[in-house]
């Protein structure tokens, strides 16, 4: 159902989707993330930065950071820092934005 989602760009589906990036389900967490990233709002820059800092899943840090590198969305200062720590290997912040890295 979150994927369905993508279809519906709007303000409101975006809220209505971010609590998902704490799901206790790993598939249901991707899912989140990739339909924040088909909506395209920079808006969600600070729950997924947050989903970084507290996300286990490789493949979940993976997704975001590079959906962050893809859309090259800044990264509000105070938010830097963590984005920074949480980054996964081959990715970096810099100038405000994640970069992939090689």
């Amino acid at each position: 159902m979150i994927q369905a989602l993508e279809a519906y760009p709007t303000e409101d589906v975006r809220v209505a989707v971010e609590p998902f990036l704490r799901d206790m389900s790993e598939p249901v967490r991707f899912t989140a993330v990739t339909t924040l990233f088909a909506i395209n709002n920079p808006s969600s820059v600070p729950a997924l930065i947050d989903a970084l800092e507290n996300e286990e899943s490789r493949r979940v840090q993976n997704r975001i950071a590079q959906g962050l590198a893809e859309r090259s969305w800044e990264i509000p200062g105070e938010l830097v820092p963590a984005g920074t720590k949480t980054l996964p290997p081959g990715f970096a912040v810099a100038g405000g934005r994640v970069q992939k890295l090689g």
